[in-house]
Order: structure tokens, then sequence, then C-alpha cells
């Protein structure tokens, strides 16, 4: 089951984030944002990130925690931490629900529901405009991108207008904004130095 950790800082001064990396404290601006409200079109991968890494088991546990928690008002799926768009932290997390929504757009009965809602509209235009600004040239990443849709696709009879309605209108993210590009080098070294070391290629990449 994916953790869920209640963050309530200041918005405007130093608190403490759990991130996919770790914690780390930083002077930090956020907002909590349902799925329906991310515009996944302004999310940019940026050179010094790692490659997509989730798996068949991490997509699974998603959508099992995403079906357990359903019946909850509200369930928090982590936490993104954005600089200008560009995702500093939560990429797996970001790129698996592009996958995940991607292609529960082509359930018919998720299309008429789309059609009636504005809000949905936007949702289906930016997770477009993601997939046609992201484009992985590492072979591990297409891998899992390809290994991830057969399995979402095999567990579409789970995936219809009731996981749809739950996935967008309860599933959350708290969205931190770091203030400039140096901050969020600053961050992504913070938290990437407790854990596996950066190797000297995503260093050179970072500069």
């Amino acid at each position: 089951m994916m953790e869920q950790r209640e963050q309530k800082p200041n918005p405007f001064g130093l608190c403490r984030v759990a991130t996919e990396e770790g914690e780390a404290k930083h002077d930090l601006e956020y907002d909590i944002l349902r799925i329906k409200e991310l515009d996944f079109s302004h999310f940019e991968i940026p050179g010094y990130q790692r490659t997509y890494k989730w798996g068949r088991k991490n997509v699974n546990q998603l959508i099992n925690d995403i079906i357990e928690f359903r019946n909850d008002s509200t369930y928090r799926l982590g936490t993104i931490v954005l600089n200008n768009g560009d995702i500093v932290d939560g990429q797996q997390r970001v790129v698996t629900l592009a996958l995940l929504l991607s292609q529960m757009f082509r359930n018919p009965d998720i299309k008429l529901e789309i059609n009636g809602h504005l809000e949905y509209q936007k949702l289906y235009a930016s997770v477009i405009g993601f997939w046609e600004r992201t484009k992985y040239k590492s072979a591990i990443a297409i891998d899992n991108i390809n290994h991830n849709l057969d399995l979402i696709k095999s567990r579409e009879s789970e995936l219809g207008l009731d996981f749809f309605h739950t996935l967008v209108e309860k599933c959350e993210f708290v969205v931190v904004r770091l203030k400039s590009q140096s901050e969020a080098f600053q961050f992504f070294d913070a938290q990437n130095s407790r854990g596996k070391d950066l190797s000297p290629h995503d260093l050179l990449k970072a500069y």
C-alpha cells in the first residue's frame, strides 16, 4: 500500500516535504490539487532526471491502492515538485498517471463523460499535450512504458467510469513550486544524496 503522509506546512515558510526520493526542508509554496486540476501539458522532464523506471509491480500497486481507497473522500498520491514546469520530483507517478489516463480515454463510457464536462475535456487535452512533448530516448523507459501499457490494458475491465471518477475527483497531489533553477538542482541533489548516487552522466546533464 502506498503510504499516505499528511502535510500541513505554512505554504510560504520552511516545511518538510515527503517526495519519491525522501524528505527535505525548503522554502516552498504549494497547492493541493486533484488529478482533474493538473495541467499535464505544462509538465516537462528535465535532462538531469533519471529515466522512467516504474514497472508492472508499481503500476499494479497504484491501481490497487486507488481501488482500495475509492470510498474515501480523498486519497493523497504523494508530492510533485516543480520548477517552471520541470518535474524535479514525482516523474514516476506523473508518467504512470498519464499512461493510465490516456488508455482510459479510449473507454466509450469515459469518452461520453468527458464530452459532458469541460474540466474533463481540459484534462484530456492536457494529457494529450503531455505525450506530444514527452519523448523518451532510453530503451529502458520505452520498454517500461510499453509493458505498463500492456498491464493497464489487461486490467481495463476494472478501469471503467467508477474508477475514472475516483481517480480524477478524489486522488490528489501536493504540488510544490520551487522558485529558481538553482534551488531545483539543490533540491534534486539533496534528495538523491539520500538514496542511490547519481552517475557522472546524470551529473553532467544537470549542468
